[in-house]
C-alpha cells in the first residue's frame, strides 16, 4: 500500500508487480463466474490481497449471428420439450430440463449475449410458437419485465422496437380471449383470476410503451373492432370492445336460455318471468364482476369493469323490457267498478291475478337492477332511467287487484266475526282487525313501488285515498247489514 500511495502521489511507477493467481480454466462454468483470488509474490507464498475477477469463457462472433443462432436454438429446444413432454396448453413457462438449458445458457454465454439480448430472443421465438401451442402468461409478463425497461430509452427506428411489437402482436389474441372466456369458467377456479390478473399485468406492461409502431390489430382476427377508428384504436379500446363483445354471446346465451319453452306463443304470464330471469341472471354476472374482477382491472389498467358491463346490459335490455312491458301491460284486463255498490261487473279471474302479481314483481326487479347502475355509473344517463312509465297501466291494475282482494278479505273477515274483543284490554272484534291488515298491506306496497316521478303519483294516491274510504265504507256497510238489520 505504501508503494501504491507513492505512486500515486508522484505519478511515477516501475509497473511492480502486485501478485499473481492461478485460475483453473475448468472451474468457470458455462454461465460464468465472478469471485475474489489471492494474490502471491516470491516463493515465500507471502499474501498480497486480494482481486475480484469477472471470468466467462466465450468466441469472438459478429453480435448479429450469434443472436440469430440464439433464437434458432431456442425454437429448436422449445420445439423439442414441448414434443417430448406433452406440455399442456398454457403450462410451461420457460423451464427447459437439465441438458437443453445447459445448452441454451452455454450458448448465450460464449455468444457474449446479454439478460437483455436472450430476453428478446425469447420474446420473439415464444411468442411465435405461442400461436399454435399456448405458453404461459407468467413466462412473457417476465420477458417483459426485463426487455421494457431497456426499450424505453432505444431510438425509435430499431429493430429491436420493430421485433418486439411483432411480439406484441402475436400475443394480445390469447390475452383477449381470456378476458372473452372469464364467464366459461367458475370463478371458484383460483387459476381463471390468476391467470386474468397475468393478462392484465401483461397489457399493463405493453401499454407503457405508448402507441405501436404499426397496426397490430389485423381485421381477419379482430373483426369485431373494424368499426372503430382508425386512430381511436388502442390496447385499452380493443379491449373495452372485447369486454363489449364478450357480454354480447352471454346475454344471447342467457337469453336463449331463459325463453319459455313451448310450442305455441308465449303468454304474457311466461313473458314476464323470462324478463324476470333475465334480469337475475344480469344482475348474477354483474355482481361476480364486481366481487372477483373490478378491483384487478382498475389496480392494473385503471378501467371499471364492471361500469363497462352495466351500460351494455342497460343499453340492450332497454328494447328488450320496453317492448315485452308495454305489450303485457296493453293487454291488462280492465276492471269496471260500480260506484254505488262498489261490486266488481267483471271479476278478475285467476291468470289475470297471477300476471298483476308477476308484473309487480318485474318492477321490484327492474328498480332494484337501476339502482345497482346509478352506484355504478355515476354521471351517466341510463337507458332504463324511466322504466316506470312503461308500467303506468299496470300500477292501476295493481290496485284494482288491491280493491278485489280487499273486498274479499272483508266479506270473510264479516262472516267470520263472533262480536267479541280480541283481548279484554281492548274493544274491537277480529273484523277490525282484519281490516287493518289490509290497509296495512296497501302501505307496504305503495312504499315498495316508491313511483319515481312525484307529481305523476299524486293520481295514484288519490285513487288509494279513495279506495281506502270505499272499503271502510263496504266495511260498515256489510257490519250493518249482517249484525243490525
Amino acid at each position: 500500500m505504501k508503494e501504491i500511495a507513492q505512486t500515486a502521489s508522484t505519478g511515477k511507477h516501475d509497473n511492480e508487480l502486485i501478485g499473481r493467481a492461478t485460475i483453473n480454466l475448468k472451474s468457470i462454468p458455462t454461465s460464468g463466474i465472478t469471485v475474489w483470488y489471492n494474490l502471491e509474490k516470491g516463493s515465500k507464498g507471502k499474501s498480497r490481497g486480494a482481486v475480484l475477477v469477472g471470468l466467462t469463457l466465450s468466441a469472438e462472433k459478429n453480435k448479429r449471428v450469434a443472436i440469430q443462432e440464439h433464437r434458432h436454438l431456442l425454437n429448436i429446444l422449445l420445439i423439442y420439450e414441448l414434443e417430448s413432454s406433452q406440455v399442456a396448453e398454457y403450462w410451461w413457462n420457460g423451464k427447459f430440463n437439465k441438458n437443453a438449458e445447459i445448452i441454451r445458457s452455454q450458448h448465450a454465454v460464449q455468444s457474449g449475449l446479454t439478460n437483455f439480448e436472450c430476453a428478446l430472443s425469447q420474446w420473439i421465438v415464444y411468442t411465435k410458437i405461442h400461436e399454435n401451442h399456448k405458453l404461459s402468461f407468467t413466462l412473457f409478463k417476465n420477458i417483459l419485465d426485463v426487455i421494457i425497461p431497456i426499450l424505453k430509452i432505444i431510438q425509435t427506428d430499431s429493430d429491436d422496437l420493430k421485433i418486439f411489437w411483432d411480439g406484441v402482436k402475436r400475443v394480445l389474441p390469447s390475452c383477449f380471449a381470456i378476458v372473452r372466456k372469464t364467464r366459461a369458467r367458475n370463478v371458484s377456479d383460483k387459476h381463471i383470476v390468476s391467470t386474468l390478473c397475468e393478462v392484465l399485468d401483461i397489457i399493463s406492461k405493453i401499454r407503457t410503451m405508448g402507441e405501436p409502431l404499426f397496426d397490430i390489430f389485423p381485421e381477419n382476427i379482430y373483426g369485431f373492432v373494424v368499426q372503430m377508428d382508425e386512430n381511436s384504436k388502442t390496447i385499452l379500446t380493443v379491449l373495452i370492445e372485447v369486454i363489449n363483445t364478450s357480454t354480447k354471446e352471454w346475454l344471447e346465451y342467457i337469453i336463449e336460455g331463459s325463453k319459455p319453452i313451448t310450442r305455441d306463443e308465449p303468454t304474457d304470464e311466461e313473458n314476464l318471468q323470462f324478463l324476470i330471469k333475465l334480469i337475475q341472471m344480469v344482475r348474477s354476472d354483474l355482481q361476480r364482476g364486481m366481487e372477483y374482477f373490478d378491483k384487478h382491472f382498475y389496480q392494473k389498467l385503471r378501467i371499471n369493469y364492471s361500469d363497462i358491463l352495466f351500460k351494455f346490459y342497460d343499453s340492450n335490455l332497454y328494447e328488450i323490457c320496453k317492448k315485452n312491458v308495454e305489450s303485457v301491460c296493453a293487454h291488462i284486463k280492465r276492471l269496471e267498478i260500480t260506484e254505488d255498490t262498489f261490486e266488481f261487473l267483471d271479476p278478475l279471474d285467476t291468470e289475470s291475478l297471477n300476471m298483476g302479481t308477476t308484473l309487480f314483481e318485474l318492477y321490484l326487479v327492474l328498480k332494484r337492477f337501476i339502482t345497482l347502475g346509478r352506484s355504478l355509473c355515476t354521471n351517466y344517463d341510463l337507458a332504463l332511467e324511466q322504466f316506470y312509465i312503461w308500467f303506468m297501466p299496470g300500477v292501476t291494475h295493481w290496485l284494482d287487484i288491491s280493491i278485489f282482494k280487499a273486498l274479499n278479505r272483508i266479506e270473510r273477515a264479516i262472516e267470520l266475526d263472533l262480536l267479541q274483543a280480541v283481548d279484554d284490554a281492548v274493544k274491537y272484534s277480529s273484523s277490525a282487525v282484519d281490516t287493518l291488515a289490509i290497509f296495512y298491506q296497501i302501505k307496504i306496497f305503495w312504499q315498495q313501488l316508491d313511483w319515481p316521478d312525484i307529481e305523476g303519483s299524486y293520481t295514484f294516491v288519490a285513487k288509494i285515498i279513495n279506495v281506502s274510504i270505499a272499503l271502510m265504507y263496504i266495511l260498515c256497510v256489510l257490519f250493518y247489514v249482517r249484525y243490525l238489520v
